[in-house]
């Protein structure tokens, strides 16, 4: 029963970190219409949150192992975010490719 509880509070701690990065995401791109809601006045401080939250996410789910340090910890981040990095700067670079090509096509 213990772990249906733990599994609860996760979904609901996900749930909130994800409202709040997308609060904070919103925030600028929005300004004008939604960020006249009473919610999103000072939607600044959900970004906030988000990051003190991931900050304490973190912490408790690579803290609590045995024998993980610091080395592990760089190790293992570079690892899950350096592909996304490459793939999305491979992105980049053939979205700049077809601009170059377009724009050149056009060009006398």
């Amino acid at each position: 029963m213990g772990h249906g509880i733990s599994s609860a509070i996760h979904h609901a701690r996900q749930l909130q970190r994800r409202v709040c990065a997308a609060g904070g995401v919103l925030s600028p791109a929005c300004r004008g219409r939604v960020h006249r809601a009473a919610f999103f006045r000072r939607a600044e401080i959900l970004l906030n949150f988000f990051f003190v939250l991931s900050g304490f996410v973190l912490a408790h789910s690579y803290g609590m192992k045995a024998g993980f340090g610091f080395k592990r910890f760089i190790v293992s981040r570079v690892f899950r975010l350096y592909p996304l990095h490459v793939v999305m700067l491979l992105v980049f670079i053939l979205f700049e490719l077809v601009r170059w090509a377009a724009y050149k096509r056009a060009s006398p």
